[in-house]
């Protein structure tokens, strides 16, 4: 069974994962620093068509957070989420 997957209340592609978390230099209050070079879950988010400028974007989903913010709130701005920057194919698909 799959579960349907939104952002801005508009349907995505979104998938659970794994992926290493990575340094983000042009945040320098960055709030996953201490987190660095560990392998955390993440909830990977295509932002085509539902999101200005696109692409792909990860949610901190330790808490179950990242998944509940694209399935149960519809990703609507009032649910927040922390975006995770992560290293390049780093990304684990849940099987």
């Amino acid at each position: 069974m799959t579960t349907e997957t939104f952002w801005n209340g508009i349907p995505t592609q979104a998938r659970r994962g794994t992926a290493i978390v990575d340094d983000a230099p042009e945040f320098p209050m960055y709030w996953a620093a201490d987190i660095v070079g560990q392998r955390i879950p993440v909830v990977e988010v295509v932002l085509d068509g539902v999101n200005f400028g696109g692409g792909i974007d990860y949610l901190d989903d330790r808490d179950g957070s990242g998944w509940a913010k694209v399935t149960e709130g519809r990703g609507a701005p009032r649910l927040g989420h922390s975006r995770v920057s992560i290293k390049s194919d780093s990304f684990e698909a849940a099987l």
